[in-house]
């Protein structure tokens, strides 16, 4: 308010100001007319006196070319002077070029003492007489329509403090009642609002509610507040309650968890004492020295892949192992399965990084490689290929497994990709969805994808980043 004041201030002083400047203008313009012609007239009359003078002559030209520039400048803008004023400058315009017309007329004749040129010249004076009754016309009608705008603008002016002081007690009362509005519908409750959560925060929520007499926005928050502060006694109740149960349960979970411990544990035991890991990864060896004493050379490779496979199971304990050992497994596997299936199981490899400066955890691509050969190209009465590529991509190792087998329905995918699936691998006993969880815990920026569409084959990438060479 107080802006929309001085705005209006300012522009009504401007407005008025921009008044006396047109008035003041207006008659300086003609001011500048009169003098003008008068100097023109004193110039004509002194060069025809003495034509052969140059300075004569140049001050005669100079201040025609002054007069015509003082007569384009005079306002003749029929709105804004009115008719009278109009008419007058018009008539100040036309006598005073005609008068320049004439007088250069009379400065080319060559017989200065011929009759007509003598009467032509006295006419010629007379028309500056004329000249000079109009521009007195013009400047008493001009100073009187002055006169006239004055008197309004003073009256304005007049009448400008009486409007700007009763606008600025308006301001002050506007201003006096928004601050009592302020003071009683929002600070009052604000500040209750405030010494009630101070009291709840010292004394807990058994506090009076804030009461207020608002229906706006700030009694809802109020409103609100109270309906909190009750909801949250309920809520600590409820919690406290169900705490007490928890922790009831967390023991009976506890006392179950060991049972079952203790269950696992006789069961692996039984296992184990059934046969031994390592005793049938001795007995394998001891069949392939068999096989190659007996020069059966393609079961004795078989049986080396095979008992490669069971050494890098018993042996793995570690968190990651080098690419290069995963990729040596995964030939031995796919050894076997050629072994078992013939051309119908076709596998390739390229690799164009070093693969023993990478790290990965065991067992995260030969899961892949056996789900291909299970989902893909085994129920696939032709055979197909799979095939294995690593390079490195803007600064990142990209491994990709692809193959032209069934592929694999979405339903059975997502089966196969979930943590809690019961499908496990048969060399390994780890599932894709084990493998995707270990990627993630061993290097969070790695990306696990599997794309399948049936009938044409599933393509699996992992993305790991830089820091997994030279891990």
């Amino acid at each position: 308010m107080v802006l929309i004041v001085t705005v209006f201030n300012i522009t009504m002083t401007y407005k008025n100001m921009n008044d006396f400047n047109i008035i003041l203008g207006d008659s300086y313009a003609v001011t500048t007319v009169q003098n003008s012609f008068d100097k023109l007239n004193t110039a004509f009359i002194n060069y025809e006196k003495d034509r052969g003078d140059i300075d004569l002559e140049a001050a005669y030209v100079s201040q025609m070319m002054i007069l015509n520039s003082n007569l384009d400048n005079m306002n003749s803008d029929y709105k804004d002077i009115g008719i009278q004023r109009y008419l007058l400058t018009q008539a100040v315009k036309t006598s005073c070029r005609s008068y320049m017309m004439r007088c250069s007329s009379l400065l080319r004749v060559e017989n200065t003492s011929n009759m007509q040129y003598v009467k032509d010249y006295y006419n010629t004076l007379i028309i500056g007489d004329y000249i000079q009754m109009y521009l007195k016309q013009l400047m008493q009608e001009t100073l009187t329509q002055g006169n006239e705008s004055y008197a309004r603008i003073a009256a304005v002016f007049r009448v400008l403090p009486a409007i700007a002081l009763a606008l600025g007690i308006s301001v002050i009362f506007i201003a006096f009642m928004l601050n009592w509005i302020t003071m009683n519908h929002i600070i009052k409750p604000l500040v209750a609002l405030s010494n009630a959560s101070k009291a709840i925060t010292e004394n807990g929520l058994d506090v009076p509610d804030v009461k207020v007499e608002n229906r706006d926005e700030i009694g809802q928050l109020v409103s609100v507040f109270n309906k909190m502060k009750h909801s949250t006694a309920q809520l600590i109740n409820t919690i406290q309650q169900n705490s007490e149960l928890e922790n009831r349960l967390h023991l009976e979970e506890i006392n179950r968890i060991n049972t079952e411990k203790e269950f696992k544990d006789m069961q692996m035991s039984m296992l184990q004492s059934q046969i031994n890991p390592h005793f049938l990864f001795n007995t394998l060896n001891t069949i392939s020295r068999t096989a190659s004493a007996e020069k059966a050379e393609r079961t004795e490779e078989l049986i080396h892949r095979l008992s490669n496979l069971f050494r890098y199971n018993l042996e793995t304990n570690n968190k990651s192992v080098p690419l290069t050992r995963e990729l040596n497994i995964i030939n031995d596997y796919m050894y076997v399965q050629h072994e078992r299936f013939g051309i119908r199981m076709g596998f390739s490899v390229y690799c164009s990084i070093d693969t023993d400066s990478v790290k990965i955890p065991p067992f995260v691509l030969q899961p892949i490689v056996e789900n291909a050969v299970i989902h893909g190209i085994y129920p696939k009465p032709q055979g197909g290929l799979i095939r294995l590529k690593i390079k490195e991509k803007e600064n990142k190792i990209v491994v990709t497994v692809v193959d032209n087998g069934m592929g694999i329905s979405q339903e059975v995918l997502n089966i196969l990709t979930s943590e809690n699936n019961d499908h496990k691998g048969h060399v390994s006993g780890i599932g894709l969805g084990n493998v995707r969880t270990r990627l993630k815990l061993m290097y969070p920026e790695s990306d696990f994808v599997i794309c399948s569409k049936v009938g044409l084959g599933t393509a699996v990438r992992i993305t790991l980043p830089a820091a997994a060479n030279n891990a």
